[in-house]
């Protein structure tokens, strides 16, 4: 059994059994990326038969995801109808970033927006009316590895305040 790390090529572990019946292996202490491994079986005549290649990716960490220094702090208060989040990540497998948009008093979605764009993924929430929102962010990896975002809230407040003066 021969294991190889795909970045390097190298071989990372060769194995040899003496025996004429199944054989497993079990290579641990493996690090997150991906790996080759192949096996050649030898008689005793000499005669040698490999197998193709067989790849497979090692992915145990959950995406880093956190929001950039242009979005909007946590209970922002705008008064214009637009909101911009921007999120960073790493992750060197990733899949993909979902950003969503809620409104507080229903609690529903009002915009779901998808990237498949690595590394930083911004969206510009526009037309918005008075009232309380949240976003939240998910990103997933290649193995559905997910993590998602504290939520950011803010309030869009266009209206003008009214006062009266009395004597």
């Amino acid at each position: 059994f021969q294991l190889y790390n795909m970045s390097s090529g190298l071989a990372l572990n060769t194995t040899y059994y003496n025996v004429s019946s199944q054989v497993s292996v079990n290579f641990t202490g493996l690090v997150d990326g991906w790996y080759y491994i192949n096996v050649t079986a030898t008689d005793t005549a000499n005669s040698k038969n490999t197998s193709n290649l067989r790849g497979f990716l090692i992915d145990a960490t959950v995406p880093l995801l956190s929001y950039a220094s242009q979005t909007f702090s946590n209970n922002s208060n705008f008064s214009v109808t637009t909101a911009y989040a921007n999120v960073s990540l790493t992750e060197s497998n990733f899949a993909n970033f979902t950003f969503q948009l809620y409104n507080m008093s229903s609690g529903l979605a009002l915009n779901t927006t998808y990237y498949n764009a690595s590394s930083q993924a911004a969206v510009n929430f526009t037309g918005l009316i008075d009232g309380w929102y949240y976003i939240n962010v998910t990103t997933t990896d290649t193995v559905n590895h997910k993590n998602t975002s504290n939520l950011r809230g803010f309030l869009i407040d266009l209206g003008t305040p009214v006062f009266t003066v009395g004597f």
